[in-house]
């Protein structure tokens, strides 16, 4: 990228708008003084976080202290809004290509959300929550429409089975998340905290889209997933996999090509698809060998479904299937049995840690279970008033709790400093609770931590046993 114009950034307006070519100097000017910004005081990261907003007002702030017009990014100015929106779309590619980090390095976190859905329910995708997210998800499937996203929620309750998607050109967190959940380690170096080990379970990845142009290039930006649809082959195995179904599914099979298919117009996308075949181009370059060979072959092949002398490549520069229209057509259901098929037939075996079936180490009998129940039970009843009393005194709290009594309090301090008053003056003063306690501290001094007593006779068990009964008549257990 070309050199940042000092000069020209330095230049007074004299009340002149703001030159168009102006723009792309300042926009690396105020990115580079935040990159230096941050390297010198990390701290800004917690007390100062950017977004593509505080970018925008550093450069007309500037602006305006040098008597420059900036009314030309205003929304009622012909144009400014154009304008503006440019800028802003200027701060991701000076970030990677003229500094070479990520926005996120730097502290500047965009708008930039997408939706994640797993267990049944959804989850908003940002860069705070990538740590929190990326274990979920035996088999993560990229969709580039969020209504489709959002129809297959109530079939990812209890089987692993996890979408990704996001407004448009699939966000940098919802393509950072699939990258991450697959075991990338270079997105993982790059979004993830390097000081700490991410031990990943990698999940099967997959990218679903329209069937055009646009939507196989979308695809493409998840690296190492594979491609499960929307393409022709997909009416053909929607019908098969329902076939003697329609009345439970309430649809008419089978699907034709032409009850979902759209005119269309070649666009850059489909030039980018020409380049792939000719092995020439930035799109081409950008993916590895393995989607070189496949997206070659792939394209140049000749579906049945057109009689098999017409190319794929051919097909896309004037038709398109909507993922949407297909969805609509076949209903929910039909579409998540065919994409049910279609995940075991990629991928026979997953990894069911990423799937919410989780061994907890909590082994306990149920007359343990039981016991535990009746003890929380038990000290929740004696601490109620205390408890009661102290929730009543959170409605009216005086100040903020960063600074009463001129000390650092803060939520989690406070809620220690009470829940322990509470243990230390009314739980552990309780005489029910007190026995119960020096029982427990004898069977596990005895037992040595689980292991059988190691008696030297019967006589030094039977005196093991005494020991557990000194000072206590079990009535305590008594409702």
């Amino acid at each position: 990228m070309a050199k940042i114009d000092l000069g020209l950034i330095n230049s007074q307006g004299y009340g002149r708008p703001v030159p168009k070519n102006m723009d792309r100097h300042m926009v690396k000017w105020v990115i580079g003084n935040r990159k230096i910004a941050i390297e010198s005081n990390p701290i800004l990261f917690q007390t100062e976080p950017w977004d593509h907003s505080d970018v925008f007002y550093a450069v007309r702030t500037w602006l305006n202290q040098h008597d420059w017009d900036t009314s030309v990014y205003n929304d009622n100015t012909v144009g400014g809004a154009k304008r503006r929106k440019e800028l802003y779309d200027m701060i991701k590619p000076t970030c990677e290509n003229h500094y070479h980090v990520k926005r996120h390095q730097i502290g500047i976190y965009p708008e930039d959300r997408a939706v994640m859905a797993y267990g049944g329910i959804t989850y908003s995708v940002g860069f705070e929550n990538l740590a929190r997210l990326m274990y979920k998800g035996t088999d993560v499937t990229c969709v580039e429409k969020q209504g489709t996203v959002l129809k297959m929620v109530p079939f990812t309750k209890d089987n692993g089975v996890a979408f990704i998607q996001s407004q448009g050109f699939v966000s940098e967190y919802g393509v950072a998340l699939a990258r991450i959940a697959h075991g990338d380690s270079v997105t993982i170096n790059n979004y993830l905290n390097t000081n700490r080990a991410y031990p990943i379970a990698p999940g099967n990845l997959g990218n679903l889209t329209d069937c055009d142009s646009s939507g196989i290039v979308i695809g493409m930006k998840i690296r190492g997933a594979t491609r499960l649809g929307i393409d022709l082959n997909t009416i053909a195995e929607i019908n098969q996999i329902n076939v003697g179904k329609e009345n439970e599914l309430g649809i008419k099979l089978p699907i034709k090509l032409k009850d979902v298919e759209e005119s269309n117009s070649p666009n850059t996308h489909w030039q980018g698809l020409v380049g792939i075949i000719k092995g020439k181009g930035d799109l081409y370059e950008s993916l590895s060998l393995h989607d070189k060979i496949f997206y070659r072959n792939y394209l140049l092949a000749r579906p049945r479904i057109l009689g098999g002398d017409i190319r794929f490549i051919d097909y896309l520069k004037d038709h398109r299937i909507e993922l949407n229209t297909v969805l609509a057509i076949v209903k929910p259901q039909a579409f998540y049995n065919w994409l049910k098929w279609k995940l075991l037939e990629t991928w026979p075996s997953r990894n069911y840690q990423r799937g919410g079936l989780l061994l907890i180490d909590d082994i306990r009998t149920p007359t343990m279970k039981k016991f535990t129940n009746y003890y929380d039970k038990y000290n929740n009843a004696i601490a109620e008033n205390q408890l009661t009393a102290e929730r009543n005194e959170m409605w009216n709290v005086k100040g903020m709790y960063d600074d009463i009594d001129e000390f650092a309090d803060n939520t989690k301090i406070v809620n220690k400093a009470i829940m322990g008053d509470i243990m230390n003056d009314i739980v552990l003063q309780d005489e029910r609770v007190k026995k119960i306690d020096l029982v427990l501290e004898k069977i596990m001094k005895n037992g040595k931590g689980g292991k059988k007593l190691e008696s030297k006779s019967e006589s030094d068990a039977d005196n093991a046993k005494d020991d557990y009964d000194n000072g206590y008549d079990g009535n305590e257990w008594d409702d």
